[in-house]
């Protein structure tokens, strides 16, 4: 067997004959840059438009509902309770 043969050590030797640097991107053009920031303001216009308008909806809901079931006076008058424990008038009490 040849050492040429072993395929871990021609891995290495391409690797250190063709050493891969990391190539960084290509600087963009100004004009492709403000169109990149155009887009993220306008998502996150839209996001925090989305979030005020439902903010504005929750807190018209919570407010219908107060006013709905504690601020409308009642047409029904409340039922008179009894005691639960029915208190004999004619018994004496005894306590040593």
């Amino acid at each position: 067997m040849e050492p040429n043969d072993d395929q871990w050590k021609r891995l290495v030797e391409v690797a250190k004959k063709n050493p891969e640097e990391p190539t960084a991107p290509p600087p963009k053009s100004f004009s492709g840059k403000i169109g990149q920031l155009r887009e993220t303001v306008q998502a996150l216009a839209l996001t925090l438009t989305w979030r005020r308008w439902s903010l504005l909806a929750a807190l018209l809901a919570g407010l219908a509902f107060l006013i709905c079931f504690y601020v409308l006076p009642s047409n029904e008058p409340e039922p008179t309770r009894e005691p639960m424990i029915q208190v004999d008038p004619n018994a004496t009490s005894t306590t040593p």
